[in-house]
């Protein structure tokens, strides 16, 4: 419960202060700084349990696919207002954090099978027609 007030109150206290100044970007940094806030305390009073749930190289491991977004994004910059640019370029960096996920371990090729057998059916089915006329469908 500690985590969830000092979460809001940071949040709050920077959204009066960056707002202000800053606009939209001040409310997502806010948001960014009360998350770290937040997370650094669950952390902190759940060391142990951190320490045994994950591995030191988790991190490194996620900053590979993080790498390839950010070198994208140097290499690849979007028009401001062009719409078909930007959505290209998001699909690219998700398809470039995957790669990274893929290609440091943290994700094993194993595990996008069993994700895609349980999101996609083995077979689709073709619902039903619903008749046209009404009294056909009672009778």
């Amino acid at each position: 419960m500690l985590v969830w007030k000092v979460l809001a109150a940071t949040i709050l206290i920077l959204d009066f202060v960056l707002i202000p100044r800053l606009g939209i970007l001040g409310a997502a940094v806010a948001q960014l700084s009360g998350t770290v806030v937040a997370v650094s305390l669950v952390f902190y009073f759940n060391g142990a349990l951190v320490r045994q749930s994950f591995s030191p190289a988790w991190a490194m491991q996620l900053a590979c696919g993080w790498i390839l977004v950010i070198v994208l994004w140097y290499v690849w910059p979007a028009p401001a207002g062009a719409v078909v640019p930007m959505i290209a370029r998001l699909t690219l960096a998700a398809v470039a954090y995957a790669v990274g996920l893929l290609a440091s371990g943290y994700v094993a090729v194993g595990e996008l099978r069993v994700l895609a057998a349980a999101v996609a059916p083995a077979r689709w089915s073709v619902p039903p027609t619903v008749p046209a006329d009404r009294s056909e469908r009672l009778s």
